[in-house]
């Protein structure tokens, strides 16, 4: 059995990626997995000791109206044939999308070559790329419960695919009130900046404070340097690989509001300050984090109301409210949906047997 997944880009669309097709090895039978991607550098580190062939497809999104749009629309046609070449090499029973430009062409060749095509759509609004693809495929699994509006008959509820090790945390006892910081898989120059300016009134009102702080590659070397200069427990990384270790050390998490990042930590059961990425696709970020602001899971601080005064603020109103703490610890859970990843395994394999 040969399934493409095509998708990526970000660490936000290949964790799932990665749940949904460790069921699929489950329940399946001698399942070969082909991942299609951008070419990321985060794509390649973290794919490149997982069980799948990975390939590179050549395709740059369509945003703005600028040269680069021009450019991305002219190249659709050399993407779309570099995409029927894969699909007609690998010889796939099924191919599921799991959000990013780089599922686009590989989706509508699935569909010309009349081969069972799904995508997953992570955030509470569906971007351009999935509002486009919806048309060619059989089923569109998505993550928010509001969100079936999009979607018509094909929409099915499944929730967010995460990986189990967020559903085992155990909130870790500490001397320490400790505070995780992370701007995604690529980090979040906006945040780290805006994070450094809030340690010197932190350390002011909180008497045992220790951050654990995910950088980026970029910002890693500047923000290790300003950490150099406080004296209280920290770790400064570009990327913490198995994050969760960090998730059960913290007390609250402040981080962007990418879909995956949120569903790992409403499955942590974890309180969190979330600053939504201003130029995202379609405002998604802001999208998500409001629908959960007004459900009373997280706290939101909008970009441009970001610095360091107001994000102290945010981190010292919960480091003084336990209560708070513990109450978007307890609703978190309630919006996840702990089999996610086996609901969209099997569905898929569903109809990849109604098809044969």
């Amino acid at each position: 059995m040969r399934i493409i997944v095509a998708g990526g880009k970000t660490g936000g669309h290949i964790f799932p990626a990665l749940s949904v097709i460790s069921e699929l090895r489950k329940i399946g039978e001698n399942v070969s997995v082909f991942f299609i991607g951008s070419g990321s550098k985060i794509e390649k580190m973290l794919l490149e000791s997982e069980p799948v062939v990975y390939e590179r497809i050549d395709v740059y999104p369509i945003m703005g109206m600028g040269l680069k749009a021009l450019k991305s629309i002219f190249h659709l046609p050399f993407a779309l044939s570099d995409a029927l070449e894969k699909v007609k090499r690998i010889k796939p029973n099924c191919i599921l999308g799991m959000g990013g430009y780089s599922s686009g062409p590989i989706i509508i060749a699935g569909w010309l070559k009349g081969i069972p095509t799904f995508i997953h759509e992570q955030n509470y609004e569906p971007g351009l790329t999935n509002r486009i693809l919806k048309i060619f495929v059989r089923k569109v699994f998505y993550s928010f419960r509001e969100s079936g509006k999009f979607f018509g008959k094909k929409g099915v509820y499944t929730g967010n695919p995460v990986r189990d090790e967020f559903f085992k945390i155990n909130r870790e006892k500490s001397e320490y009130f400790t505070i995780l910081v992370f701007g995604g898989s690529q980090g979040s120059s906006v945040l780290n900046e805006a994070f450094l300016k809030t340690i010197p009134e932190l350390k002011e009102k909180i008497e045992r404070l220790r951050i654990f702080h995910s950088t980026g590659e970029r910002d890693y070397e500047k923000v290790m340097e300003e950490y150099k200069k406080f004296n209280f427990l920290w770790e400064v990384q570009p990327f913490f690989k198995n994050i969760w270790e960090y998730f059960s050390k913290a007390d609250i998490l402040v981080t962007r509001a990418g879909a995956s990042t949120i569903f790992e930590i409403l499955s942590a059961g974890k309180a969190s300050i979330l600053i939504p990425f201003a130029r995202s696709a379609g405002s998604h970020q802001l999208k998500n984090a409001m629908e959960l602001k007004k459900k009373g899971v997280v706290e939101v601080v909008l970009e441009k109301e970001l610095s360091g005064n107001t994000l102290a603020e945010k981190i010292i109103k919960l480091f003084e409210n336990q209560e708070l703490i513990k109450e978007m610890e307890e609703k978190g859970r309630s919006f996840v949906e702990r089999d996610s990843s086996i609901r969209i395994a099997q569905t898929i394999l569903k109809e990849m047997k109604e098809n044969v």
